[in-house]
């Protein structure tokens, strides 16, 4: 199979024949030579998102457990989902339940945060693999498997040599970073991204 073609090549060759005037290439968006002294690139969800998930899963929990009262009287004039339980849950007046509903809200909205983070995919970038972590779910993709990395909206797409896709999912990380993880690896970035 004959090797791709790319900016980095042709520098290179110029280079061999003489020419020392070869201009460096630009970053090129192409296959590269694969670097085994690159360390490989994490792509997940960072410290300071997953604190935001949190803080607004929680406060939208808290909201919630403020409104409850306010719910239970539109789910008595509407049909709306689950009007049985919120008209039931929102009917106590007691007053440790006036605090204790939106504290119940707030952790609801932590699990639900909790939820959110742990299926935030993490995909490891390396010369050799792309390891994407989901939750248990572990997957390995191999390099020579690759033939395209590119983004389809928010989705990262990886294309087999025979035209399969191998991962269609989002990365929780900036369009520049997710591109430049694959392309300092080696992998063929089948896109130039105009908003950069």
């Amino acid at each position: 199979m004959a090797r791709d073609f790319n900016a980095m090549d042709d520098y290179h060759r110029r280079l061999a024949e003489g020419a020392a005037e070869a201009p460096e290439p630009s970053a090129a968006v192409g296959p590269r030579p694969p670097s085994s002294d690159e360390p490989a690139t994490v792509l997940a969800m960072g410290t300071q998102d997953k604190w935001l998930v949190a803080v607004i899963g929680a406060a939208l929990g808290v909201g919630v457990g403020f409104l409850l009262p306010w719910l239970g009287t539109v789910a008595a004039r509407y049909p709306i989902p689950f009007a049985g339980p919120i008209e039931h849950l929102s009917s106590f007046e007691a007053p440790e339940l006036m605090v204790l509903r939106p504290v119940i809200g707030a952790l609801v909205g932590l699990v639900v945060a909790a939820v959110v983070i742990s299926g935030s995919p993490r995909i490891t970038v390396s010369g050799a693999e792309i390891r994407i972590v989901k939750g248990d779910d572990e997957r390995r993709i191999e390099r020579a498997q690759v033939a395209g990395v590119y983004r389809e909206g928010s989705a990262l797409m990886i294309d087999s040599v025979e035209g399969r896709q191998l991962y269609k999912g989002d990365v929780e990380a900036p369009r520049v970073k997710v591109r430049d993880a694959f392309v300092a690896h080696g992998y063929p970035w089948e896109m130039v991204d105009a908003k950069g």
